[in-house]
């Protein structure tokens, strides 16, 4: 184990950076890390200055409980079983964000996932400010009642049980959409059916434009299914 407890002047790694079971307490000034950074276990309890993370970040098993001044993680983020709370200043997770069994009940000023967002069993209860999901959605079992500034997603979407009375700004699905077996669930699965309909040539499911809110409609699709 290394005995380093204080990063000094630091203000970039260009790799990996691994602070598990390590003795550094906080980040210093630190701004960037160019590859996955790794506080599981660690004890760290702010991200300080930091505001960059061009690859996966792991949080779970951390002390960690906002991310501060953090703006962009590039890959993957883990937040499940973390005591994070508050996304703080963070716009984008470039790939799979994993929310499963979080602390975390708001998105702030996150606006987009590249790929898979996870939202199972988290507290999470709005979207916020969240317009795009790269990959699939998964709401099953989640806690959302207001899917926020959502616009698009672009695989599957998985809504069984979600509290949902109305689809948002959400303009788009990519893939399959799946709900559940609950009076709920069909009477949603009802709705989007009547305010959604197949593209032949894209194979998305498009939101019909007398449905879309009337700040988006310049905005909708012309072409009716």
């Amino acid at each position: 184990n290394s005995q380093i407890t204080d990063l000094g002047n630091l203000k970039s790694i260009g790799g990996y950076a691994d602070f598990s079971d390590s003795k550094i307490k906080n980040l210093g000034n630190l701004q960037s890390i160019g590859g996955d950074a790794k506080f599981i276990c660690s004890q760290i309890t702010n991200l300080g200055n930091l505001k960059i993370i061009g690859g996966d970040a792991y949080f779970s098993d951390s002390k960690i409980k906002n991310l501060g001044n953090l703006q962009s993680i590039g890959g993957d983020a883990y937040f499940y079983d973390s005591e994070i709370t508050d996304l703080g200043k963070l716009q984008s997770i470039g790939g799979y964000a994993d929310f499963s069994n979080s602390q975390i009940t708001d998105l702030g000023n996150l606006q987009s996932v590249g790929s898979y967002a996870d939202f199972r069993h988290s507290k999470i209860t709005n979207l916020g400010n969240l317009q795009s999901i790269g990959g699939d959605a998964d709401f099953a079992c989640s806690q959302i009642t207001n899917l926020g500034n959502l616009k698009s997603i672009g695989g599957n979407a998985y809504f069984s049980g979600l509290k949902i009375t109305d689809f948002g700004k959400l303009k788009e699905i990519g893939g399959i959409v799946l709900f559940g077996s609950s009076k709920h669930d069909l009477w949603l699965e009802e709705k989007f059916a009547k305010e959604f309909y197949k593209d032949k040539k894209t194979n998305k499911y498009i939101r019909r434009k007398e449905f879309l809110p009337q700040d988006d409609k310049s905005l909708g699709c012309e072409m009716q299914g």
